[in-house]
Order: structure tokens, then C-alpha cells, then sequence
């Protein structure tokens, strides 16, 4: 027979798993072999026992506080009603205090590499700036190219024929889907 020795790591968790009935046999029995030879154990084993009782108690069926029915909607209303969020303007201070106080602490210790951190930051900067202004003139162009193809191809439509604008609408609406899916589906290899 396996003689138990002392473990240095005891698990309280195995202990909990064991008073819960989720270990398996073996686990068990060599567990509470332990438990006889372990003081640290027997002991942890009486705490989790007096926790589970205490449990038991305090979670008695009878032990049960009534609730108005309307309980939930009362708590949450006066949750929504007390928050306030940064609604005051001695709360907006305090956030703009924190954070200036935050980016000095952040100065400070970055000392001597301050200088190359907001150089470094210069330059992510402008090419965020960069990237942004031309996607912006890429759409201003696109925008400003289909207005001038479509005011044309209304001027062809519309005073010779018969074709309403209700139907112009209609096919610029189609021919910004299906240019917007071209260009979705461009290949960017």
C-alpha cells in the first residue's frame, strides 16, 4: 500500500473538490490518507466544513428576505439616477488633472528620451495626417468624378428623352454600388 507523505504544496482545492464530491476514488482515498498525516489539511478540512455549513445557514430556505416585486426596476433606476459620469464640471476637472498628472509622470520618466518619444511621435503623427488627407481627396475626387459623369449622362437622358429622375436617382445609386464593390474586391497584390 502507497504510504502518504507530507506534501509541501497542500491543495485546498483538492480539500474543496473532495467535500463537493468531484473527486475520483483514487484521488479520494489517497487524499484522505493524507488528511490523517497532514495537520495542515485536517485543518484546512474543518475551515472548509465550518464555511459550508455557515453556507447552509445563512442560505436557509427560511432565512429568505421577501423583495418587493418591483425590486429590480428600483435598484436600477436609482443606479441610472446616481451615476454621473462626467456631468459636473468638478468631475471634468479631476479628469483633466489626472491626465495632465499622468502625462508629467509619464515626462519624468521618460527623461533623457523625451525628445526622440515626441519625435517619434511627429512622425506617426504626419503619416496618420498623410493617410488620412488622401483618403479624404480620393473620395473628394471620386465624389466630384461621378457627379460630373452623372450630371452629363442626366442632361443626355432627361432633355431627350423621356426617362424620369426618379429613374436617374435609380442608376446612380447602382453605379456607386457597383463601383464601390469594384473597388472592394480590387486585388491589392
Amino acid at each position: 500500500m502507497h504510504t502518504p507523505t507530507i506534501e509541501r504544496n497542500c491543495s485546498p482545492t483538492k480539500i474543496a473538490a473532495y467535500l463537493d464530491g468531484e473527486l475520483p476514488p483514487r484521488e479520494e482515498l489517497f487524499l484522505e490518507t493524507h488528511i490523517a498525516v497532514c495537520k495542515n489539511c485536517l485543518t484546512e478540512l474543518n475551515l472548509q466544513k465550518k464555511m459550508l455549513c455557515a453556507l447552509d445557514f445563512a442560505l436557509d430556505k427560511g432565512a429568505e428576505i421577501p423583495l418587493p416585486k418591483n425590486f429590480a426596476k428600483v435598484v436600477a433606476t436609482t443606479a441610472e439616477s446616481k451615476v454621473s459620469g462626467l456631468r459636473s464640471k468638478k468631475e471634468r476637472f479631476r479628469a483633466l488633472f489626472l491626465c495632465v498628472s499622468l502625462l508629467l509622470v509619464i515626462l519624468v520618466g521618460l527623461g533623457a528620451e523625451t525628445e526622440n518619444v515626441f519625435s517619434a511621435f511627429g512622425k506617426f503623427s504626419e503619416q496618420v495626417v498623410a493617410v488620412f488627407g488622401f483618403v479624404g481627396h480620393l473620395f473628394y475626387e471620386l465624389a466630384f468624378g461621378v457627379f460630373i459623369i452623372l450630371r452629363s449622362l442626366s442632361e443626355q437622358f432627361v432633355f431627350n428623352s423621356a426617362i424620369s429622375l426618379p429613374m436617374v436617382v435609380g442608376l446612380f445609386i447602382l453605379s456607386v454600388l457597383l463601383f464601390s464593390r469594384l473597388i472592394f474586391r480590387f486585388d491589392r497584390s
